[in-house]
């Protein structure tokens, strides 16, 4: 699955009225296919796990306009550092990050910048 298939699924299907959206291992989403992703704004649950072209961009798009996220899976995104998941922190609904094994966060003194920024926050990393 692609940005150009996404966003036609997401268009034609019904994006807006999603409520969870399951993309693991889609190699080929790119940031275009996060900014289509962030469309769906009744979106609770999404996981980009082992996406691996996701960068800081696509999920500053998440960030800005998916407020009823709650869960987001970013499992296996090993690209990812802690500057790039902090424009999650101001999603006031979001209670779980999960970043398994993505060895960047295996250290809890690093996500400490994200629990300030947002103490409800729980973030999964094993």
């Amino acid at each position: 699955v692609g940005d150009v298939f996404l966003r036609d699924l997401l268009q034609y299907g019904g994006g807006s009225r999603l409520r969870e959206l399951h993309l693991y291992g889609c190699y080929h989403i790119t940031d275009l296919g996060a900014n289509y992703i962030a469309e769906c704004e009744r979106l609770t649950v999404l996981n980009l796990g082992n996406c691996p072209k996701i960068t800081v961009t696509g999920l500053e798009a998440i960030a800005s306009r998916l407020k009823r996220l709650k869960k987001i899976y970013l499992d296996n995104n090993y690209q990812l550092s802690i500057s790039d998941v902090l424009p999650l922190a101001q999603l006031e609904e979001l209670h779980t990050i999960y970043l398994k094994y993505c060895t960047k966060f295996n250290d809890p003194v690093i996500l400490r910048p994200l629990f300030r920024l947002n103490p409800q926050i729980k973030v999964v990393t094993v």
